[in-house]
């Protein structure tokens, strides 16, 4: 869809987002037989504190498994991200990337369902990466900030959601915006004083 429609990539991950979390839906209820509130709710909010160690396990293998293909593949994909034509010329194939991108962005998605939820999942593959963006200076740093903003609003949200007793998903997507917020005006600063 990303190479035959002129949309931007975020735009198409949103459409992409609400009609899949539309189909679950429908396919949990029609396949369960039965509208449990309960069940709907824990899949479209998530709760962290329903944790398993199986569930930590696969997270921890997946978070492994999708930064080493990351860190594999890093130049191709800045090559390709910054220069598609270059990329090109260099022998790197987009196609694959953009498809090994989306099948490594699938699993984060699918695996931290369970912690976040569906309807809140976009904010962490979003806001970390706009708040990433106001503080980087380069590509490398780029992507430490993305990776500390979204550890620090998960740790902060948890916290926020066992002292107020509030929904972990919610909790940790506010903090993802509060700090969204902070680097936004950090940019600022930064931006009046080099100006």
């Amino acid at each position: 869809m990303k190479r035959r429609a002129s949309l931007p990539s975020d735009t198409l991950i949103g459409v992409f987002l609400s009609m899949t979390l539309g189909l679950g839906i429908c396919l949990l209820v029609a396949v369960t037989k039965r509208f449990n509130i309960h069940q709907i709710e824990a899949v479209m909010f998530g709760s962290i504190l329903t944790v398993t160690d199986a569930d930590l396990g696969l997270l921890l293998a997946a978070g492994i498994v999708v930064a080493g293909v990351l860190a594999w593949h890093y130049n191709a994909l800045l090559l390709d991200s910054v220069s598609p034509p270059l990329a090109r010329v260099s022998g790197v194939s987009a196609a694959a990337l953009e498809y090994l991108f989306v099948v490594l962005l699938t699993v984060a998605i699918v695996i931290s369902l369970k912690v976040i939820g569906a309807l809140l999942v976009e904010a962490l593959v979003i806001v970390p990466a706009a708040s990433g963006r106001n503080l980087a200076r380069s590509t490398v740093s780029y992507l430490v900030w993305s990776v500390l903003t979204a550890l620090a609003a998960g740790l902060g949200g948890l916290a926020l959601s066992t002292r107020l007793l509030v929904p972990s998903g919610g909790a940790i997507v506010l903090a993802l915006a509060a700090l969204f917020f902070a680097t936004l005006a950090i940019h600022g600063l930064r931006a009046r004083v080099a100006g």
